[in-house]
């Protein structure tokens, strides 16, 4: 059992005082009590931004939801405009996730039949296993996780089926760097390749690692685990694997986390997650959390839940996971990067320091701060290294750094 807070006053101050982003609070869930249908009349009584709060729910990927709670509560006190602009929204990311999900079955049968394993996250399928249905979360690519061993053959069928190669790929002679394992740009060559279908306007984000290679300390989760404890989901009439309940909410506060949770949506996911999937084993969440060093990530995911959606944690939640001064100020850090003015780079890289809780992994952030390098470093030298010296360009970036703040000052 680890301790949480239970009153952390440092929250309370920073309650939202604008009236459209109350409102979008109040309609970003499912599942509406009584207090909040009463909030969204007495707000709606008053005079708003209606073009800012559609331009804030756009931003945040929440217009499914903004429109579903508008509608089934008060649509009469919504302008017939902005009630229509909310509708079209609407149909047409229903639409859209209908032809994604139609897409990722069609996908999943050919590699069935090639004999390829491959799971299936986010997108259509925690659309269903938090949500309850496709209409209500936006969504813009489709995520298959494969074996690594298979990621050339799944490219090769993926392309028979109209998609375009890897950008990645295709890049290769035009930013070489990309092929020095030591870069940071050739972190999308080392976990995933994105492919593109022109025609259908859909991208396939084909994974074979959920982390970056330099960063698996964090989340070291391979295919193998993530397959052995898989469950099963139904599309419509098609069984398709997905993640298990745990290993799922553990991703999505690694992925937010990852992200300086920078959009609300993702939030929403993790509330309604939590809230749709009731059979979640938390001493096991925090067992794993703990093995994958993501036990702040997944505190700060749920206290995200509790102080800004305002969706009250049960007591067995709140037994496993550990809420302290740390958290609270990372959560004041998110409301004020979604709210008021996004991170700037350096806020996100002290923001991602400080959800390392051990000081080793710190200090490991540190150095993968320090030394590895960029394109920038790959221009600075004016001569290329070959590959069997490419570990200096780690000693180059420290250089180039302190070269720049130098001149800068």
């Amino acid at each position: 059992m680890i301790k949480t807070l239970n009153k952390i006053s440092a929250f309370d101050t920073l309650e939202t005082k604008n009236l459209e982003i109350e409102l979008i609070l109040c309609c970003a869930r499912t599942k509406l009590d009584e207090c909040f249908t009463s909030n969204i009349k007495a707000l709606l009584e008053k005079k708003l931004d209606w073009h800012y709060l559609l331009k804030v729910a756009a931003e945040q990927g929440i217009v499914p939801l903004v429109y579903y709670n508008l509608n089934r509560t008060f649509p009469q006190q919504v302008p017939v405009e902005i009630l229509t602009q909310l509708h079209q929204h609407f149909q047409a990311n229903v639409q859209r996730n209908l032809l994604l999900t139609a897409e990722l079955i069609k996908i999943l049968k050919v590699l069935e039949d090639n004999k390829v394993e491959a799971i299936t996250f986010k997108g259509p399928t925690l659309a269903i296993k938090a949500y309850g249905q496709l209409a209500l979360r936006q969504f813009c690519d489709l995520d298959v996780f494969i074996e690594e061993k298979n990621s050339l053959e799944v490219v090769n069928l993926l392309v028979s089926l109209g998609y375009q190669l890897p950008s990645p790929i295709a890049q290769l002679a035009r930013h070489p760097y990309m092929t020095y394992q030591e870069f940071l740009e050739s972190e999308e060559t080392q976990k995933k390749y994105e492919l593109f279908h022109a025609q259908k306007n859909i991208v396939i984000d084909l994974q074979w690692s959920l982390t970056e290679r330099r960063i698996n300390r964090f989340f070291p989760v391979n295919f193998q685990h993530i397959s052995s404890n898989s469950s099963s989901i139904y599309l419509g009439a098609t069984e398709i694997k997905q993640f298990s309940s745990e290993d799922m909410l553990l991703y999505l506060c690694f992925h937010g986390s990852k992200h300086c949770w920078s959009e609300l949506k993702w939030i929403c996911d993790v509330a309604e997650f939590i809230q749709s999937n009731l059979e979640i084993d938390w001493q096991l969440i925090s067992l794993r959390a703990k093995e994958w060093k993501v036990e702040r990530m997944l505190s700060l995911g749920l206290c995200l839940v509790e102080n800004i959606l305002k969706i009250e944690l049960s007591e067995t939640i709140k037994q496993n996971i550990e809420i302290d001064e740390v958290v609270i100020a990372l959560a004041n850090k998110v409301k004020r990067g979604i709210f008021e003015c996004s991170l700037t780079e350096k806020e996100k890289i002290d923001f991602r320091f400080k959800l390392r809780k051990q000081l080793s992994e710190q200090i490991f952030y540190f150095l993968d701060i320090l030394f590895t390098p960029t394109a920038k470093e790959w221009n600075f030298l004016p001569f290329t290294l070959p590959k069997s010296l490419s570990f200096l360009y780690r000693l180059v970036r420290p250089y180039r750094l302190a070269k720049e703040s130098f001149l800068s000052k």
